[in-house]
């Protein structure tokens, strides 16, 4: 399931963090990525490759529904990304160190950030212009700014053609006519032995067959495990996607999520097809995925971020239809 996550603008530096459809506990560990290069948010502000959970426990849980005060950990992490930035953000129960192996539950969803947010800087800023509106009027400054000089064209003196080409020779017609001739055999040579004599090679046939490690019956009860596996044969993106559609098939829904959230990050194929999983428009029911419009924007965005140019015109048609 989905998550529908908000931030909602409080001070400057400061915001409410609203969370719909949780099924866990107040007390969680949150987990935030950003798609521009699926680098994670780590202590002051800085993005990282390697998963960094951060513990939240002043959140108050009332049916299904989260929320609670961030501040500018959070906040100014955020908005000093650029706009088109997106963040998914995966929230699971607070995980006790001493029990590494303990069940928790886990969503994820990706985030709505109002455009009442502000960050810290805001403060910095509004008493900056109170400073500035505070000083008496200065008087203007008169120096007068330098006009450039205007530099005459002068006259251009006019050849004939007649008097800068010198007549050609007899004799320079006849090389050039010879050099002319020269190009159009060896340009019928080229033609002849390009379409006649080499035959052309056949491209090898793609293949759409499963190595043993990516079938979805060879997966036990660790599906972590499986996945390494599979991933070390180096599967292209259209296996990947065939073993998505089979774990989802078989109700293997651990491994389609996983696959598709590790794999969404390097391929732009993968993270398209991820996005039409919560699309309403291609949304198909399983037991799997539901439909999301935020969640849907976040992998569309990241598939355009990795390849702009493919299919560039429906995945921004869906972008602008899902903000609506």
């Amino acid at each position: 399931m989905a998550l529908r996550i908000e931030l909602v603008g409080d001070k400057p530096g400061i915001a409410k963090l609203i969370i719909q459809k949780w099924l866990g506990g107040s007390d969680v560990d949150i987990l935030i990525q950003r798609n521009q290069d699926g680098h994670y948010l780590a202590d002051n502000s800085q993005w990282v490759a390697e998963t960094c959970w951060h513990n939240i426990t002043n959140l108050t849980l009332d049916n299904g529904k989260l929320e609670g005060v961030v501040t500018n950990w959070l906040v100014d992490a955020l908005l000093s990304q650029e706009n088109h930035i997106r963040f998914l953000v995966t929230i699971r129960d607070h995980q006790d160190d001493n029990q590494p192996d303990q069940a928790i539950y886990s969503d994820r969803g990706a985030i709505n950030i109002a455009e009442n947010v502000l960050s810290s800087s805001a403060l910095d800023s509004a008493s900056r212009t109170d400073t500035v509106n505070s000083l008496p009027d200065m008087p203007d400054n008169q120096v007068e700014e330098p006009i450039a000089p205007q530099v005459e064209e002068s006259n251009v003196v006019e050849t004939t053609i007649a008097e800068a080409v010198p007549k050609k020779s007899k004799k320079k017609w006849a090389l050039l006519l010879f050099t002319l001739l020269l190009l159009i055999i060896a340009g019928l040579a080229w033609y002849f032995f390009t379409h006649f004599m080499s035959a052309p090679v056949a491209a090898p046939a793609p293949t759409s067959e499963l190595v043993s490690e990516c079938q979805v019956t060879a997966a036990g009860d660790d599906d972590l495990l499986f996945i390494k596996k599979c991933l070390q044969t180096r599967p292209d993106s259209q296996s990947i996607l065939q073993l998505i559609n089979n774990a989802k098939a078989a109700g293997k829904c651990n491994i389609a999520q996983r696959l598709y959230a590790n794999q969404s990050q390097k391929s732009g194929d993968i993270a398209l097809m991820y996005a039409k999983e919560y699309d309403a428009e291609f949304y198909q029911p399983n037991s799997c995925f539901q439909a999301d419009a935020e969640t849907a924007i976040y992998w569309y965005e990241t598939a355009q971020s990795l390849d702009p140019k493919k299919e560039s015109s429906l995945i921004q048609s869906r972008i602008d239809a899902l903000k609506k």
